[in-house]
């Protein structure tokens, strides 16, 4: 039984999702402020694969799963408790999800066709963000320890999830979004969406910066950072520039 949330087998020369684009550098993020946006699912809370084909998302009170474009919703059993934010590894096969229990607490699930279990490890703390992908190195997450508390990275590191660096303060209610290569978060703040930066994960990000203006919840940064998916007024919502 694989006991880590998030063991990938990466074949020497390939990518780990095919079709998709890998660059060792932070994206460029351009503003999103004057693109129109398509609807995807109605939602009260979501999280995207890398090569954004499936979406896993929370609706009518239960967890679901959907190819993308155009399948089925199909339900998730993550368990007794009510299932807060999510967020899917850009491969697909692993979900960090918080239990809303008091307090809350980010537990993992693994999935294997189209079921899932719950022998996956999370790291300590109650929201998890999507985290990297191991084609770019060990992988990296952003946790927020409590609600309204501080956001500490992790670093897997074989069944474990070690904290690496400091913690910082995030200007979000639950934990920043990792892109696949680790290098840029993006987070929502009262002001609207924010990216931040950085040339290596042996830093912390830099001054984030305005991407799109508004009320937009769990905001996700795919095909480098061309595409942006936002929760917004309970409809999950795509932006490509």
């Amino acid at each position: 039984m694989r006991s880590s949330a998030l063991v990938v087998v990466l074949l020497a020369g390939c990518d780990v999702v095919a079709g998709v684009e890998v660059e060792r550098a932070p994206c460029d993020a351009g503003s999103f402020a004057d693109i129109a946006s398509s609807d995807v699912v109605a939602a009260t809370g979501f999280s995207l694969s890398w090569d954004r084909d499936l979406i896993v998302y929370i609706g009518d009170r239960s967890v679901l799963q959907q190819r993308l474009p155009g399948g089925e919703p199909t339900p998730i059993d993550l368990g007794i408790y009510d299932v807060g934010e999510l967020a899917l590894a850009p491969e697909g096969d692993a979900l960090f999800y918080t239990q809303q229990i008091e307090p809350p607490i980010v537990a993992a699930a693994l999935r294997d066709g189209t079921s899932w279990t719950f022998d996956g490890v999370a790291p300590a703390g109650s929201f998890a963000g999507t985290p990297s992908s191991p084609e770019f190195g060990a992988r990296r997450v952003l946790v927020r320890l409590a609600m309204g508390g501080a956001v500490q990275e992790y670093e897997q590191d074989g069944n474990a999830w070690v904290p690496v660096g400091p913690t910082q303060a995030v200007d979000s209610a639950i934990a920043p979004n990792l892109t696949p290569s680790g290098l840029d978060m993006v987070f929502a703040s009262h002001d609207g969406v924010l990216v931040a930066h950085r040339a290596s994960v042996d830093e912390w990000f830099g001054d984030p910066l305005l991407i799109l203006p508004g009320e937009h919840l769990f905001p996700q940064l795919l095909d480098r950072c061309r595409e942006l998916y936002t929760l917004d007024q309970l409809v999950v919502r795509r932006y490509a520039r």
